[in-house]
């Protein structure tokens, strides 16, 4: 008999980085090897914002036609698997250190028709240390939750997705556009 599934979505699991990969991360960090992607991303994006062409894939994320609320790094070959993977890591690292902790760390896989390992998303869900504006005032949501994605198939890297959210009601500050926070975690400023 098989066991009963109580769930009808996907199964997270958490996400745990191994000792040997944030030593091979704390040493690609130090080798500053991202400056190759992360400006040039930041460009991009801006690029495909203004309708001109790019030569890094790159798409903002605008629910309903609006602001950017997000962006999707689509994997190029230049960059190479690891490194990759070692942006997922350094995306989260910069987030941090705008205020915020990391709420959840989770992982799952879905089968996908046609695709034999499926897809896999790995996640970081942020959320942004408490810090009153004032003494009465309105407490500082910064960028308000942040959520960092990578997306594999077949294990294969797919994007990188940053996404932030608003936290809704009078208790927050309005939160910054997302310009300003990508401009934070791939700009000149990072």
């Amino acid at each position: 008999m098989r066991p009963r599934r109580t769930s009808s979505g996907p199964k997270w699991l958490p996400l745990v980085e191994s000792v040997g990969r944030q030593r091979q991360f704390a040493r690609w960090r130090a080798e500053c090897v991202y400056l190759n992607w992360t400006g040039p991303w930041f460009k991009a994006y801006h690029y495909r914002r203004a309708g001109l062409p790019t030569a890094w894939p790159v798409e903002p994320l605008a629910p309903d036609g609006g602001p950017p609320r997000g962006v999707a790094l689509l994997y190029d070959e230049r960059i190479g698997q690891i490194n990759f993977s070692h942006l997922f890591t350094l995306l989260r690292e910069r987030v941090i250190a705008l205020g915020y902790r990391v709420a959840h760390a989770d992982q799952h896989t879905s089968p996908i028709l046609g695709h034999p390992a499926g897809d896999t998303i790995e996640k970081y869900v942020l959320h942004p240390i408490p810090s009153p504006v004032s003494e009465e005032g309105p407490c500082n949501q910064r960028f308000g939750q942040v959520t960092v994605d990578l997306v594999r198939r077949d294990h294969q890297p797919m994007m990188l997705r940053l996404q932030a959210a608003p936290l809704p009601g009078a208790i927050f500050t309005t939160a910054p556009p997302f310009d300003e926070l990508l401009r934070h975690v791939l700009g000149c400023d990072a």
